[in-house]
């Protein structure tokens, strides 16, 4: 059974100038949660994380943060964003993203301050980057980077966790690594929401499932969430859903591409010459 609501979102449109992205969304995320949210391309993943950062216009409808309304200074929400909008040139270190997240919890950023350069590396040391501190982020392979902005977000001792699509553009064992880490941390007590294309390597494995596309179109377990009717509604597609094992995997529909009629031609020839030179 789910827990006590920290999050209540109620008939939320959101967006940017006068433009709403999601409409009319109602959402209850509970203390304690580790959802996903999985829809295509522009349907508003990253919206609703920007509003519940406080960073999205709200049009109508509420957002409610253990009783405080988005960006208040009372509940921390730790962000980590796409690796992909992050400016890889900019002359910084390790230690001084790291560090950058305290700003959140202090209001400045505290280069010189001892604690505080005790608590950055107290949260390095615990993602296992703390060799690292030094090194300009550039430098970073992808999973490195991915844990530097986590330290960031981490830092500042968030009640939430917001992170925008954490395993794009890494390889399967830092996927693997970054997904582990996060269920550590969810089951230290961290509230985490994650956005996520990723429906069998990352949303399949977790508890919680929202689908978006403008709005909610569905929420819950995998098992019950993947079916191909939502998944249809969502993502505007077909796609097939198969349980192996005691797991919900998803697989589109496939699909011949890159062989004209001539070559299908030409296949099916070949093929009739094998059965007949079999049936001779």
């Amino acid at each position: 059974m789910r827990g006590t609501p920290l999050v209540t979102i109620s008939h939320l449109d959101a967006g940017y100038q006068h433009q709403p992205v999601i409409e009319d969304v109602n959402l209850t995320i509970m203390q304690g949660d580790f959802v996903g949210v999985v829809g295509p391309s522009g349907s508003g993943k990253t919206t609703l994380l920007r509003a519940l950062l406080g960073a999205a216009h709200i049009f109508s409808g509420e957002i409610d943060i253990a009783g405080r309304p988005p960006g208040h200074a009372d509940v921390r929400v730790g962000y980590v964003p796409q690796l992909e909008t992050v400016d890889w040139h900019f002359p910084v270190t390790v230690e001084e993203v790291v560090m950058m997240g305290l700003a959140a919890r202090s209001g400045y950023l505290p280069w010189s301050n001892v604690r505080h350069r005790a608590a950055a590396r107290e949260v390095m040391h615990r993602l296992g980057i703390e060799n690292l501190r030094g090194r300009q982020i550039r430098a970073l392979s992808g999973g490195q980077q991915q844990r530097v902005f986590l330290a960031r977000a981490l830092v500042s001792e968030p009640r939430m966790l917001l992170l925008d699509e954490p395993t794009s553009g890494v390889d399967i064992k830092t996927r693997d690594d970054i997904l582990h880490l996060l269920d550590d941390l969810n089951h230290g007590g961290l509230t985490i929401v994650l956005t996520t294309h990723e429906l069998n390597a990352v949303a399949a494995h977790l508890p919680w499932v929202v689908c978006v596309n403008g709005r909610v179109i569905a929420e819950g377990p995998p098992e019950r969430v993947f079916t191909p009717e939502i998944l249809r509604r969502t993502y505007k597609a077909e796609m097939n859903v198969i349980v192996h094992n005691g797991m919900t995997l998803v697989a589109e529909m496939p699909h011949r591409f890159g062989r004209s009629d001539k070559r299908d031609d030409e296949f099916e020839a070949a093929g009739a010459a094998l059965r007949g030179g079999r049936g001779a």
